[in-house]
């Protein structure tokens, strides 16, 4: 099943300093952007892009780490869930994974 992602509402960015620095002296931390979205089902012949996901509402997040405040890093991929209790989870779960690498650094 092919599906489409429809625009993104209820957009949201948060920053978090993990109060620590790197080697060059820049503070660490991560920008985590959350929102919601619906699939919709393709029915006619797409040749574009596409995605693979069950057509219904999810909420989402995508992650970057900062240096400074500022986006460091390659690109994150964005992660859906179908409830915002399973989001904030795998926030809090990634957010505390980032810290603890920051903190080694």
């Amino acid at each position: 099943m092919r599906t489409m992602r429809q625009p993104a509402t209820n957009v949201a960015t948060q920053t978090f300093d993990f109060g620590c620095n790197d080697k060059r002296g820049r503070a660490m931390g991560a920008e985590i952007t959350t929102y919601e979205v619906d699939f919709v089902e393709i029915v006619e012949n797409c040749n574009g892009g596409f995605y693979t996901h069950v057509p219904g509402h999810y909420f989402a997040f995508n992650p970057h780490t900062t240096r400074n405040g500022n986006g460091y890093g390659p690109v994150q991929p964005d992660y859906y869930f179908t409830t915002v209790a399973e989001r904030q989870s795998a926030i809090d779960k990634y957010l505390t994974n980032s810290k603890k690498r920051a903190l080694k650094l």
